[in-house]
């Protein structure tokens, strides 16, 4: 605690999304004098009839927006839809300044290009970075391993202590650009003291670490190289390492890639462009140049991994592409895990692959065609050990994972009165007690589901 803090100082964790239903992510941290915010995520619709096919779900604004004055930063822990989708949005409603790490920070520059506003104040920050944000915040990142490059826990510095917030993350021991994670910062801060860990808490209920991104692309070789058809890999539009690794399996094998679906081009020319991605001249080319060739030489990059009716891989299946559409001797793979709710849709998009005279796979299959970007148990209580943390907040996580989060943290001597199983708009206030800080619910902000349709 700060010597010299005042009675009346108080920390609020609010989260406006993220609860229960993985996606939404958006995390409020405020005392009486200053407001940041986390990330700031898109979610999708369940798929019903006469929802229009574009639609997406952002977070409810309005708490923040009345409280704009106190607002100081967006911090950005990665460039997941999730994570960033609704930055957009948010700022046109809101001038705040956003904090990102650099690959992060070209997906949202890219991602403002396109839908605006035109003025932003995005700032690179490196972890180890300190940043003082108005008169009760600093933070610093520490790098985290997950899907995608330049993934960071935040750690917070705030007059009642810290607070760690990993963001998505698992303990990748041979992650593909080398950059292991930083555990022993957090041991550090550990060591000094963590007043609160916002912990990943997605798969929990999971045995054991999360396997190494690496897997993926030795499961890529050996089902590609079976193929002599044309071969379509569908992932996450911004998952960078999993487009890695498909490019290099292609090039082992002779084969050229190109890419479809305007997401997943746009992240792969940033990506390429500020060094993310290793690719050989003439590898990647144009989806005309690509039907030249060989079936036996062909991949394509396509995304709709979660059965958007509107998607590339949706519209090849159906004879709705402008350049290729799904058919005998084609190999499907779907490298991507399923965001609760999209279940049947991906299960009925694959049916029709399967109709359409094509071979599937996919994860119940074969569970290394994708791996989780996500810490199993095992990882996640290394996290727990690292922080040593006063408080716990699982985040991220489903109605399912997060209780088991909890049951990890018990088998840790965490009393249950120090663990919060938070739902999105609860208010977790900690506050000096008795030459301690308590914690407790206090209260709730009333959150409304808002849709955007996009152009």
């Amino acid at each position: 605690m700060n010597k010299g803090m005042g009675g009346n100082m108080s920390l609020k964790f609010i989260p406006i999304g993220g609860m229960g239903e993985v996606t939404k992510n958006m995390y409020v941290y405020e005392t009486p004098n200053d407001m940041v915010i986390v990330d700031c995520g898109i979610g999708f619709p369940p798929e019903e009839e006469g929802l229009p096919e574009n639609m997406l779900l952002i977070p409810d604004f309005s708490y923040v927006l009345a409280h704009q004055n106190k607002l100081r930063a967006l911090i950005i822990t990665h460039g997941h839809e999730d994570h960033i989708g609704a930055i957009p949005y948010f700022l046109k409603k809101v001038r705040v300044p956003v904090y990102a790490a650099r690959l992060p920070a070209g997906l949202i520059r890219e991602k403002l290009k396109e839908r605006g506003p035109k003025k932003a104040d995005i700032k690179e920050v490196g972890d180890g970075q300190r940043v003082k944000l108005g008169r009760d915040f600093s933070f610093e990142y520490i790098r985290l391993t997950h899907s995608i490059p330049d993934t960071m826990a935040i750690a917070l510095t705030t007059p009642l202590g810290v607070v760690i917030h990993t963001g998505d993350f698992k303990l990748d021991p041979t992650p593909l650009d080398r950059r292991l994670a930083q555990l022993g910062k957090i041991e550090e801060y550990g060591r000094r003291g963590v007043l609160l860990l916002a912990s990943d808490s997605l798969r929990s209920e999971r045995e054991g670490s999360s396997p190494s991104e690496r897997i993926v692309g030795e499961t890529f070789f050996h089902e590609i190289q079976k193929t002599k058809g044309r071969v379509f890999v569908t992932m996450f539009s911004s998952d960078v390492s999993r487009i890695q690794q498909a490019i290099d399996v292609a090039d082992a094998l002779g084969r050229k890639v190109t890419l479809a679906g305007l997401s997943l081009e746009k992240n792969f020319q940033v990506a390429r462009d500020l060094g993310y991605l290793a690719v050989s001249k003439n590898q990647v080319i144009d989806n005309a140049k690509l039907k030249k060739l060989p079936v036996s030489e062909q991949l394509i990059l396509v995304s709709g991994s979660q059965g958007q009716s509107n998607s590339a891989l949706a519209k090849m299946t159906r004879g709705g592409h402008r350049s290729f559409k799904i058919g005998q001797g084609d190999l499907v793979l779907f490298s991507s895990d399923l965001i609760p709710g999209n279940e049947d849709r991906v299960r009925n998009l694959q049916e029709d692959l399967r109709g359409a005279g094509a071979k599937v796979i996919y994860l119940e299959e074969i569970p290394e065609i994708h791996v989780s970007g996500h810490g199993y148990a095992e990882d996640l209580v290394r996290m727990l050990r690292a922080a040593q943390a006063q408080y716990l907040a699982p985040i991220g996580g489903t109605p399912t994972s997060m209780p088991e989060y909890a049951k990890l943290a018990r088998g840790f001597n965490y009393r249950d009165d120090h663990i919060f199983i938070l739902e999105s708009g609860q208010i977790l206030e900690f506050y000096p007690f008795e030459n301690r800080i308590a914690a407790r619910i206090s209260g709730r902000v009333n959150l409304r589901e808002f849709s955007v349709t996009q152009d």
